[in-house]
């Protein structure tokens, strides 16, 4: 508590390094908002068009069937370890990334 005064009382913002906050910031939002690039082709698209998303989905999953061959694998193997995020599992096992949210 007395530390957090003292720094309500200080300019502690002028010496934060925000080159290296910005990159891991950069990370963190990566790691959270990414998926990894094998799974670029298979995004779904967002459900705020619900009847759509239901419309495409049988022919998005035939048309991915090696991503979700792929997800399904590593489900088992993430089910394995006892992680506890499937999310940050599959992140830390890509070799490359792509925006989550853009879909084709």
């Amino acid at each position: 508590r007395e530390h957090y005064l003292q720094l309500l009382g200080s300019d502690w913002f002028n010496h934060v390094d925000t080159q290296s906050a910005k990159r891991r910031a950069e990370i963190f939002a990566g790691w959270y908002f990414c998926s990894p690039d094998w799974q670029a082709e298979a995004t779904l698209p967002d459900d705020s068009d619900r009847a759509l998303l239901k419309e495409r989905l049988v022919d998005h999953l035939r048309d991915n069937a090696s991503s979700v061959h792929q997800e399904v694998a590593l489900i088992r193997e993430w089910m394995a370890t006892g992680d506890h995020g499937y999310h940050t599992f599959k992140m830390r096992q890509a070799s490359g990334y792509s925006l989550s949210n853009v879909s084709n």
